[in-house]
């Protein structure tokens, strides 16, 4: 299970403290970025991502349940947990098609009927983070995930806290 008091704790301080190593996404300093969080609930929307968002090593572990191992483009400059594969692959940038490394990492599934519990490598080991489960209800599919959520798009690496959503159909 997880421990959520833990994983706060462990946090604590370590949220991105400048907005250079926010996801460009996410970042002030991008013009069309989305720096506040207007996905979530009234009240809520002011709060600035970046104490949200830790920059907490690659990749993310498969604890329990399902997972969806990937090869993913690696972010240079970005920290690594010391337990890692690496590998040479070929990557399409949209003009040409590319030999780039790659990190293997093992993602949340959201099939219905699927769960997973993933994990972070924090403090020397790797420790369980983050929930995820998906269920069909009355024929609508029901999301519902929480705790230290992995984000690997390329160049948008971070780890999302709190991240709590759903359950929503």
């Amino acid at each position: 299970m997880i421990d959520y008091l833990d994983i706060a704790m462990r946090l604590a301080g370590r949220y991105v403290k400048h907005e250079i190593d926010m996801p460009w996404v996410y970042s002030r300093l991008n013009p069309k970025g989305r720096y506040f969080h207007d996905d979530w609930l009234p009240g809520f929307k002011q709060i600035p991502r970046r104490i949200t968002t830790y920059r907490l090593p690659a990749p993310s572990f498969k604890i329990a349940g399902n997972a969806n191992p990937q090869w993913i483009p690696l972010q240079y400059g970005y920290p690594l947990a010391p337990i890692y594969d690496i590998k040479e692959m070929d990557w399409f940038d949209g003009k040409e098609t590319r030999k780039i490394p790659h990190i293997f990492t093992m993602l949340p599934v959201h099939p219905i009927g699927q769960w997973s519990i993933q994990g972070v490598y924090l403090d020397g080991e790797i420790r369980p983070c983050y929930i995820t489960w998906t269920k069909k209800i009355f024929g609508r599919r029901l999301y519902h995930n929480r705790g230290c959520k992995p984000d690997f798009t390329l160049n948008d690496y971070h780890w999302s806290w709190p991240e709590w959503s759903g359950p929503h159909f």
